[in-house]
């Protein structure tokens, strides 16, 4: 067993890195309450807000998802020098969606510990 967060090999009846300090955790993958955040990661890269809605977070994946059709419409609807304000917001949209996600389903993960 290695540590996640700084890699050193961890005797099985640790609790903690002795490196780093780290809490070891010991999750059931199979379990249907796990969320791998690398899959939430993909799916808001994907489209911002399906990260959200596959660890359960519905409402928030939807209001992602609506903010980002909404700053695509307007980049593309309104006159040109407004248009470069909305493609930025999209990206930001875009961004925290892959991180929300991922860091979302490694909370989730440690609720189950």
């Amino acid at each position: 067993m290695y540590c996640r967060t700084c890699g050193t090999e961890i005797n099985e009846p640790n609790n903690y890195c002795p490196k780093c300090g780290t809490r070891t955790v010991k999750i059931a993958t199979m379990s249907p309450l796990f969320k791998n955040p690398g899959h939430a990661a993909v799916m808001s890269t994907i489209l911002p807000g399906f990260g959200q809605i596959y660890n359960g977070q519905i409402a928030k994946g939807i209001a992602l998802i609506v903010a980002v059709i909404a700053s695509v419409v307007l980049s593309i609807a309104v006159r040109s020098p407004e248009r470069l304000v909305f493609m930025p917001v999209y990206f930001m949209f875009w961004t925290y969606g892959i991180t929300d996600a991922y860091k979302s389903a490694e909370k989730i993960n440690l609720k189950l510990e």
